[in-house]
């Protein structure tokens, strides 16, 4: 019996037969390797393709996995402040900014009937290899409660300014200045 490299094809034959069999795997059945068998429930995820890596941000870090591996390879906890009501305070959405240099993660409670409250903002700088270096930690105004936590870095400004919407329409938050636009 001979298998070709990529287990496709098999060629089977005995001494003395005249002709030879071949048989051609009809399926591939794609069987699941379980990479890590925690409960990934409301994380968000995100590619980094330029440094070889994806984020994947849980109820209170980022973790950096390869996107060869997919090992992880770094882990940041993420300073939230204590809920002072009984809905713990979480990571709400993480975005890496166009140019791939920072990490910005929104964090907030996640109340009933799907309702999210942004309260804190952390801006991080992706550094070279995998690391990790926090720039800001703001404490989001009353306002932005109600904000959507889809939210996307301005083209021309990533290092100071973020775009999110509301009802009310889409607003510019420069986070180094820490206003509204």
């Amino acid at each position: 019996m001979i298998v070709d490299n990529k287990d496709k094809i098999c060629v089977t034959y005995k001494s003395g037969q005249p002709n030879f069999s071949t048989y051609k795997r009809k399926y591939d059945h794609g069987f699941r390797e379980i990479i890590d068998d925690n409960s990934r429930e409301g994380c968000r995820g995100v590619n980094v393709p330029s440094k070889g890596y994806f984020l994947i941000s849980d109820d209170d870090f980022v973790q950096a996995h390869d996107q060869k591996t997919y090992k992880a390879i770094n882990k940041v906890e993420v300073p939230l402040k204590e809920s002072e009501t009984d809905d713990k305070m979480e990571i709400l959405n993480i975005k890496v900014s166009p140019n791939e240099k920072y990490l910005a993660v929104l964090a907030g409670k996640n109340l009933i009937k799907g309702i999210e409250e942004l309260w804190e903002l952390h801006i991080y700088n992706l550094t070279s290899g995998n690391g990790f270096k926090h720039i800001k930690s703001i404490d989001l105004p009353e306002e932005f409660r109600s904000f959507s936590v889809s939210f996307e870095y301005m083209e021309k400004d990533q290092e100071s300014t973020l775009i999110f919407t509301d009802v009310n329409g889409i607003m510019k938050y420069n986070y180094v200045k820490e206003q509204l636009i």
